[in-house]
């Protein structure tokens, strides 16, 4: 699923992409359930960049889609407490902490565009994080 916002930076024409992808994990929300809770989620990640005059593009979105499922795979179908190192040592998981962790796992990554945020989606309530 794509939506576009069109922005508009100094004299150049920028453009703001959301791509959103879906994945599925366990994480310990509370310190009474050790085992931890399941939860489907989408992921929509916010990208930056200056419209290429030539082709009309920020970016092609299936040059994006491999930086996406390369760090959604590191979530999908785990259990977060004990798949991740990073999260081994946290006593209460939250969705910021998921989100900063892909965030932070694809800050730089994607090539032409800059990273400007993301949201969390699961259930019917969602977090966000503009960098």
């Amino acid at each position: 699923m794509l939506a576009t916002e069109t922005m508009s930076e100094s004299n150049s024409s920028s453009l703001i992409l959301r791509r959103k992808i879906a994945f599925s994990c366990s994480y310990l929300y509370t310190e009474n359930n050790p085992v931890g809770y399941g939860h489907n989620f989408t992921f929509e990640v916010f990208l930056k960049g200056s419209i290429d005059p030539k082709t009309g593009l920020v970016v092609n979105l299936t040059d994006v889609k491999p930086f996406l499922k390369q760090t959604i795979g590191l979530l999908d179908h785990k259990n977060l407490k004990k798949d991740l190192n990073e999260f081994k040592a946290s006593t209460v998981i939250s969705e910021a902490d998921i989100l900063d962790f892909i965030l932070n796992h694809l800050k730089g990554k994607i090539p032409n565009v800059e990273l400007v945020g993301g949201r969390l989606y699961y259930l019917d309530q969602f977090v966000e994080k503009l960098i």
